[in-house]
């Protein structure tokens, strides 16, 4: 069984990996004192079990999730996220899954931090 690892990275400060990770969300987003969390996820994940186990697990902070994130993503489906959060009040998003979950969650929250435009 693989350990838990956690190591820095630039621009991406902290990344949890390895098997339960997923119960590591709840203790780094207290120590980064983020308390409206935005949940970024594929259809796949965002329709299984531990997915859902995740939302019950970190209650009222979660204040939403967008699980439509697929490869080749349209402009226009990344504005949907912007939106989505902003309206939500996100304070962080957490990208839940592999590559492309991560990389939607970044351009996110640089449109949503930093006021950079989307063009559709």
């Amino acid at each position: 069984m693989a350990e838990i690892e956690t190591f820095e990275m630039p621009r991406v400060e902290t990344v949890v990996q390895g098997t339960g990770a997923i119960a590591q969300i709840g203790t780094e987003l207290k120590r980064r004192d983020l308390q409206r969390v935005f949940l970024v996820t594929g259809r796949s994940v965002g329709s299984s079990a531990p997915f859902a186990e995740l939302v019950d697990d970190l209650g009222d902070v979660v204040v939403g999730t967008f699980a439509r994130v697929e490869a080749h993503n349209p402009v226009h489906t990344i504005v949907e996220l912007i939106d989505e959060a902003r309206t939500a009040g996100a304070d962080c998003f957490v990208a839940v899954g592999g590559g492309l979950p991560d990389r939607r969650g970044q351009v996110g929250s640089c449109r949503l931090v930093r006021g950079f435009e989307v063009h559709r």
